[in-house]
């Protein structure tokens, strides 16, 4: 009776580790993910390369910039040539890479004055082409639409709410190394115990291949759900080039939390064949 109790508390410690490192194993590869994916500024731009967002940005910003031509009595094209497609591109970057202090970029800011003078400078030679003299009121409205389109122009280059993001992921990025160095250590502290207090150890090794598995599932399962419900598609974003970076952007962390699981699930089968060949070896001498 007494080696029965002794049995049972040791295969309800195995199981009970086993479900630990599974649970802390899963951890450590959502800190990883969430590191390299929304504390990573160059997560965000690679997400705005594969989904032609700059692009987009740049053709709803010239739309609206040219909405600001026909109070101003001027040639909508003259308003939507002044800043190029790869200025905007670069200010968008730069406003990242700031706002997360990438690389120690922080301190990047959207020069609006100089902004504001090269749209002045387009729109006076306009009105001095078609024989106005650039004076008095003329000034004062040309002077009025420059600051319009200026403002205009910053509100497309400065990414929405990157400032509080990048904020948000600086002061969470220590936390997040503690926790993961904490979680790695507290897995192989529970691994070496189940080695050591196991008899037979390809029944630990068992144990260590449940727990991958385990931790495997539970990096595909609810990805893989809510990936395949298209949920994410129905977020309510009414800007083209914001709502389709905002769908990739989860996709891609989605399918970085499945490739990962599947990794995992591998490495379970791979360590399960090892242990079944090894004990196959024993047998036969």
């Amino acid at each position: 009776m007494h080696i029965i109790r002794n049995n049972s508390n040791h295969v309800f410690l195995r199981v009970l580790t086993s479900f630990l490192v599974s649970l802390f194993s899963f951890m450590i590869v959502a800190l990883l993910i969430i590191n390299s994916t929304f504390l990573n500024a160059q997560f965000i731009i690679n997400v705005f390369e594969n989904h032609n967002f700059y692009v987009q940005m740049y053709n709803e910003y010239s739309q609206e910039v040219e909405y600001l031509a026909d109070p101003a009595g001027v040639d909508s094209k003259i308003m939507s040539s002044v800043m190029t497609q790869e200025e905007m591109q670069q200010d968008i970057v730069n406003t990242v890479y700031s706002a997360y202090n990438y690389k120690g970029a922080a301190g990047f800011s959207i020069d609006k004055d100089e902004i504001e003078n090269r749209f002045f400078d387009k729109l006076s030679n306009y009105a001095i082409s078609l024989g106005y003299t650039v004076e008095g009121d003329i000034s004062t409205n040309l002077q009025y639409v420059s600051k319009c389109a200026a403002s205009t122009y910053e509100t497309y280059a400065k990414f929405p709410y990157i400032d509080y993001l990048g904020n948000f992921s600086i002061q969470l990025k220590k936390a997040f190394g503690i926790g993961l160095v904490i979680s790695m250590i507290i897995v192989f502290a529970m691994i070496i115990s189940l080695y050591l207090t196991t008899e037979w150890k390809h029944r630990a090794t068992r144990a260590i291949v449940h727990a991958l598995s385990g931790s495997g599932l539970m990096l595909v399962i609810a990805p893989m759900a809510f990936l395949l419900s298209n949920k994410i598609k129905y977020i309510a974003i009414t800007t083209k080039s914001i709502y389709d970076f905002a769908v990739g952007y989860v996709e891609e962390v989605l399918v970085m939390f499945i490739i990962s699981g599947i990794g995992l699930l591998i490495a379970s089968v791979l360590v399960f064949l090892f242990v079944y060949k090894r004990q196959h070896e024993k047998a036969l001498h």
